[in-house]
């Protein structure tokens, strides 16, 4: 990410995650943001967006990676890749959360938007939770 994005992306996650997140280089061509998110329910999960070095211009991934392991609502492992929970390929226990389709994603998106979406996804995976019904009742394909 360029020093002016970089810039321009933790002002705007200074404003509203003050001292809950970190943005790290990862070898030279990849990104890090780690970050804290708390639900309506008052639950904490820990995110991990990974971004390439030509971010903002490809979609970064976004995996759960607190708490694990991630259970259905029938006690099961969330894992693997399914339309119906908006998930993706795991990496080992992480979560990979299905947050924009590629085709809608575009450079004028922000970290900022990418965590708020997967934040309406936490919601939706609790109200999964509560109910049993998949995520997809859920949110608004």
């Amino acid at each position: 990410m360029n020093p002016i994005r970089l810039q321009h992306e933790t002002a705007i996650l200074n404003r509203y995650f003050p001292n809950r997140f970190r943005i790290e280089q990862v070898g030279r061509s990849k990104g890090l943001l780690d970050v804290g998110v708390k639900t309506q329910s008052g639950k904490v999960y820990r995110l991990n967006i990974r971004f390439k070095s030509d971010y903002p211009n490809s979609l970064p991934e976004v995996y759960i990676v607190y708490p694990l392991p991630m259970l259905t609502f029938l006690g099961l492992p969330l894992d693997g890749p399914s339309h119906h929970m908006h998930t993706l390929q795991n990496d080992g226990p992480n979560i990979q959360l299905c947050h924009f389709k590629p085709e809608n994603w575009n450079p004028n998106q922000s970290l900022y938007k990418v965590i708020l979406k997967a934040r309406i996804w936490l919601e939706a995976y609790e109200g999964h939770l509560r109910t049993g019904r998949p995520i997809d009742d859920f949110l608004n394909s």
